[in-house]
């Protein structure tokens, strides 16, 4: 990219455990808080797990919760009562979301302002489940199926239609499904929306809310943990641990948001996209070479040399094969240009608040926009050992161990 085509990062709204506001969720990250623990009995019974489930030597009761995903400003976007319950938390959180990063960005919604645009994705959520099972039980598959209001406020599909109806936004309103990367996918075409005149401020976001917390049943060769924590990259991980987060940033071309005065909170140089096709080692596990060429793609765009990379925010689903793929396609990708070991520093927020799904991505990507302003390194919590001690050794990447309080670190490029 030139200057000419680089995105600026004006806005912010998110929620994720233990974090109503983007301040919040920072603050937790830098100090290396971990939002995951135990659930309580009463919890428990709440979410229909019997005592005798609960009891299993494999239940595992360990969990991290999203503040207020019971509470909707409803009144604030006319909604009444009834229809407001057959919505989606996940679509009512990502809708107060989308506003507050609007709001943040100096750029609340308005019928003369910018055109802007909102990209999203999303879960088929437990909640829309719930009310879908209730009304078959009581009326009739055919009426549960046939009714309306529940389709629209619990298919993500309309999720970003939403929230352009009732924030009165006139750019594109698109959907994005691609799993635990959906969010990603919708930044970058957000961007490619705003470089292609589409829109003048484009919204990107995703939404993940498992509600309410039930915990599980561990088994071995899983992708869940055996302890309910994310220990991504280190040798005493087990497995990933499902979460709930809702983010949305807004952007803005950079020249324009300089024109305007808007407040930078990071600049987004290039990004790409790929896919593994028919080499991955299998449906779930991506391949390394698919992987490093995506990342090398996108330093490309950036015209970046990895020798300048000061952080990686990295995927890090704490299982073996993912941990190990990722590693080795993060160095291939960065040898590509450099030879250089140890200086990078490597990390993923799962380890703070879980894996949340289509938000994943984005969560990543606000954590990494703290860090490429405020130039703070927070600690990896929960890192002991290296998985792949050798691997990490020769690679471009360290991962920050610091207990107690964040390090600061300066370099040329965030």
């Amino acid at each position: 990219m030139t200057s000419a085509t680089e995105i600026a990062v004006v806005g912010i709204g998110c929620r994720f455990p233990d974090a109503w506001t983007p301040e919040e969720f920072w603050r937790n990250i830098k100090r290396g808080a971990v939002s995951m623990r135990d659930l309580t009995p009463a919890q428990l019974q709440a979410a229909g797990i019997s005592e005798e489930e609960a009891s299993a030597p494999d239940f595992v009761r360990v969990a991290a919760g999203l503040p207020g995903v019971e509470e909707f400003a409803a009144d604030f976007f006319g909604y009444p009562p009834r229809e407001a319950e057959t919505i989606d938390p996940q679509q009512r959180i990502f809708l107060e979301t989308a506003w507050e990063a609007l709001e943040s960005a100096g750029h609340p919604p308005r019928a003369d302002g910018p055109i802007v645009g909102v990209f999203g994705s999303a879960y088929a959520g437990t909640y829309s489940a719930a009310l879908l099972t209730a009304k078959a039980r009581d009326r009739g598959l055919r009426a549960a199926v046939d009714d309306l209001d529940l389709t629209v406020g619990g298919q993500p599909d309309f999720m970003t239609s939403r929230a352009a109806y009732k924030l009165g936004l006139r750019g594109p309103a698109l959907s994005i499904q691609t799993g635990c990367s959906a969010s990603l996918y919708a930044l970058h075409y957000a961007t490619l929306s705003l470089l292609a005149g589409e829109c003048d401020i484009a919204l990107a976001g995703g939404a993940t809310v498992h509600e309410p917390l039930r915990g599980y049943r561990y088994q071995p060769g899983g992708v869940v943990s055996e302890d309910g924590y994310c220990r991504s990259f280190d040798a005493h991980s087990t497995g990933t641990s499902h979460s709930s987060g809702v983010g949305v940033v807004a952007l803005r071309r950079l020249s324009d948001a300089l024109a305007d005065g808007d407040n930078v909170l990071a600049v987004i140089r290039g990004s790409a996209v790929g896919n593994d096709g028919g080499e991955r080692l299998g449906f779930v596990s991506p391949s390394p070479a698919g992987v490093a060429d995506v990342i090398a793609a996108a330093l490309r765009v950036a015209d970046v040399p990895a020798d300048l990379l000061c952080y990686a925010e990295a995927h890090g689903t704490a299982t073996a094969v993912g941990d190990h793929i990722e590693l080795l396609a993060l160095t291939r990708a960065a040898r590509e240009s450099t030879q250089k070991s140890g200086f990078c520093a490597l990390g993923s927020v799962m380890t703070n608040v879980g894996h949340t799904g289509p938000a994943a991505g984005i969560a990543g990507f606000i954590k990494a926009v703290h860090v490429a302003r405020s130039g703070v390194l927070p600690p990896h919590p929960m890192f002991d050992r290296p998985r792949d001690p050798e691997l990490l050794a020769d690679s471009p990447f360290y991962v920050p161990k610091a207990r107690g309080s964040a390090q600061t670190r300066t370099g040329t490029s965030w």
